[in-house]
This record gives structure tokens, C-alpha cells and sequence, in this order.
């Protein structure tokens, strides 16, 4: 099975389990055990547990796609029920689990979830790769050696929290994706991903707002916009702030997530002097990457794959 008929497989799979779960607890949304039946724990802990695992199967075929390329094709249904419906409760999925086995009688502390503990796993595994070939009389040279040693020893090498931060964002996908996107926003998608996992977090922020810019630029047509100033000889295009203020009155539900990604531009690229070292905090950086990627991918969304 291919990754894309397998993230379609389970995509469905995600939206069946969900929608026979409200069937029998109603909407999820504010939903406590002591809401359901006690005849009907057993049943619905099944069924919550069975998502569970559903999702946790998702979100690595998630996590690959954008370790990969970040775009892709899926059945627009289920994608679409996924995005909107399950994922922005999936914390409370998680609670529910583990709120209803534990009325049930079963035993989840936390840390027999996490088995494993925390920690930079990819990262050991590779260092420890390194130490068994200084002790082996292998094909490298130490001075081979030494430089991959400098690789996993720099302070921006970080495997594991790349991986964190492909877990974070979903991918761009929809029906027919790679056919609907010219290939020139697909380059920059995925050079944004990219950034994002990175954290290369002023590259995302930059990179954000010349997607959208692009974006209103491409489907001005759509739009019902002309993107180029009238009142010159040779027309130049509308600066990025008047094209989202044109945008915005036909398509108001794209107004919040193209002034988020505006701001956050003019916040950290273009800080006021008595305000630089504040933009410049990673934390800070870091809420206006992840903000700005997230709105950058509704932007696109909504303008290349809904229908």
C-alpha cells in the first residue's frame, strides 16, 4: 500500500470510529464520563480507545509526509472532516481515554504511558552508531569520524526535535494537489515545511508572507481582484497589506489568517528599534512561526483546494 493510499485508509478509518462515537456519547465538545451511562462505559471506552489508536497511526503517516515533501493528494472528505472536526479535539480525545478506562478500572497513570521516558532517542541512536565504528576496524578514517562527530555535536542538530516539529503541522494536502498547485508554490510549501522543522523560525515568518503574497497574486482572477496599481504607466503590483484588505472583503473567513500572517512579518522582520531584542526571543519567534505557518496553509487551502 502506497503512503498516500494508506493516509486515505486511515483518514476514513479516523472519521468512521468518530462519527459512531457521538452516535452514542453526542457531541464530544464539553463531554465528561460522568455524562455517559455507566452501562455504556465499557462500550464507548472501546470505541474512544479505538480512535486513539487510530490517530496515533495517523499522525505517524502525518509526521512522514511532511518529513518527505509536505504536499500530497487525499480524498477531500474525510481529509476535510479531519482537519475541521478531529484534530482541534484530540486533546480531548486523549483526556476522554484516559478518563474512561481509569472509571472503568483501568490503571493509566502517566508514566505507565510513557514508557520509553523522554529524551533525544534519535540522536543516542545515532551517536552510539558513531561509537561502534571508532571501536571497529571499519572503512573510515578517523578524520572521517571526527567530522561526522562535529555534525552530531553542533548545537543546530537537533533529529529529535525535527521530528517533534513535524509532528505540529499538518501537511498540505487534498484531491489532486499536486495538479491544482503550480509548481512554483509547491517549491515554496515545501521550503516552508522545511524551515518549520528546522526552526528556522524568521525563515518560516518570511517565507509565509511571500506565499501569500504569491497566492493573492496567482488567484486574483478567483478573487475578483485586479492586483496591479491602475494609475501608472507601468502598473506595478498592490502592496501585500492593500491586497489583503481587497481579499478580505470577498473572502472575510481568510481575513484573520492573512493579517496573523502580515504582522508577524512586520513584527519580527521590520521591529521597531526599542522593540528588536524582544521579536529576537525564541520563544517569541518560535509562536510566530508555528502561527503563521498554520495560517499560511488555511490561505492555501482555501484558494487552491477547496472546492
Amino acid at each position: 500500500m502506497t503512503q498516500i493510499a494508506e493516509l486515505n485508509s486511515r483518514l476514513q478509518e479516523c472519521q468512521q470510529i468518530y462519527q459512531r462515537v457521538i452516535g452514542m456519547a453526542g457531541d464530544l465538545a464539553g463531554l465528561r464520563v460522568s455524562d455517559i451511562p455507566t452501562d455504556r462505559r465499557v462500550a464507548f471506552a472501546n470505541d474512544v480507545c479505538s480512535l486513539s489508536l487510530a490517530l496515533i497511526a495517523l499522525g505517524r503517516l502525518l509526521v512522514a509526509k511532511n518529513l518527505s515533501e509536505a504536499i500530497g493528494e487525499v480524498a477531500s472528505g474525510p481529509w476535510k472532516f479531519y482537519r475541521e472536526v478531529i484534530e482541534p479535539n484530540k486533546s480531548h480525545i486523549a483526556r476522554l481515554a484516559s478518563d474512561i478506562l481509569q472509571a472503568i478500572g483501568y490503571d493509566i497513570r502517566q508514566e505507565h504511558i510513557e514508557l520509553g521516558g523522554k529524551g533525544d532517542k534519535v540522536a543516542n541512536i545515532l551517536f552510539s552508531g558513531l561509537d561502534y565504528w571508532r571501536l571497529d576496524d571499519s572503512e573510515y578514517t578517523e578524520q572521517e569520524l571526527d567530522e561526522v562527530e562535529q555534525v552530531l555535536q553542533a548545537p543546530w542538530f537537533a533529529p529529535d526535535r525535527w521530528i517533534q516539529n513535524a509532528s505540529k503541522v499538518l501537511p498540505v494536502l487534498g484531491p489532486k494537489a499536486k495538479q491544482v498547485m503550480p509548481s512554483s508554490l509547491r517549491i515554496r510549501i515545501e521550503e516552508l515545511t522545511r524551515c518549520y522543522l528546522f526552526d528556522n523560525h524568521l525563515s518560516v515568518i518570511a517565507l509565509a508572507r511571500a506565499i501569500l503574497e504569491y497566492a493573492l497574486i496567482d488567484r486574483a482572477s478567483k478573487l475578483g481582484i485586479n492586483p496591479k496599481k491602475q494609475d501608472q504607466q507601468k502598473p506595478e503590483y498592490k502592496r501585500l497589506g492593500r491586497l489583503v484588505e481587497e481579499v478580505a472583503e470577498s473572502r472575510p473567513e481568510l481575513k484573520n489568517a492573512m493579517e496573523q500572517i502580515v504582522e508577524a512579518g512586520n513584527r519580527t522582520l521590520h521591529p521597531r528599534k526599542d522593540r528588536e531584542h524582544i521579536m529576537l526571543l525564541p520563544e517569541y519567534l518560535r509562536g510566530q512561526a508555528f502561527c503563521s505557518i498554520q495560517a499560511i496553509h488555511q490561505v492555501v487551502h482555501e484558494l487552491y483546494l477547496s472546492k
